[in-house]
């Protein structure tokens, strides 16, 4: 020990987690709770949808490919990127970036439920009319969409739902 009575390792520690070099900061997963890494995943599947990585996309979505291979027969069933790009490009799913989300339910330590609401190429929200040419009023219009995550290995999250989509 030395005059101060403190042991240099210990001082060695105190200095190294109070400069954030400490043990468990060295990666910023470690420090996101469950429901901030699903969000996060959430987010970075409507990024990635948005910018056409679609490869990508598609290791993070966990859902059905049912529509998209009703709309696009001439795409084979098992290309998934295809199939969600044509979902995209083609077929009226508006994937948009996230403008704002929040956890509406926890339904299990690995399924959580969130609200999202999309941004249109400008900025303003997303809203969904109502359908086939019907007359809106605003007040039916859809601005809030309920997406599933789920958490399918330590660290992977899937979402389950298709973007909204128009007719």
């Amino acid at each position: 020990m030395n005059k101060m009575g403190f042991h240099p390792v210990l001082v060695l520690f105190i200095l190294l987690t109070a400069s954030g070099c400490g043990p468990g900061t060295g990666d910023s997963r470690a420090t996101l709770t469950e429901i901030e890494q699903a969000e996060k995943a959430l987010v970075s599947f409507f990024d990635t949808l948005h910018t056409g990585e679609y490869h990508q996309a598609v290791e993070s979505y966990g859902g059905s490919y049912e529509s998209s291979i009703e709309y696009n027969p001439e795409i084979d069933p098992a290309n998934f990127v295809e199939l969600m790009e044509a979902a995209c490009s083609l077929n009226g799913f508006n994937c948009l970036k996230v403008k704002h989300s929040s956890l509406h339910q926890q339904v299990s330590d690995r399924e959580f439920i969130f609200i999202v609401e999309f941004q249109q190429a400008d900025g303003s929200l997303f809203s969904l009319g109502p359908c086939c040419g019907e007359p809106t009023s605003g007040e039916t219009d859809q601005n809030q969409f309920l997406y599933t995550v789920t958490k399918f290995t330590q660290t992977g999250y899937q979402v389950k739902e298709m973007p909204p989509y128009s007719p």
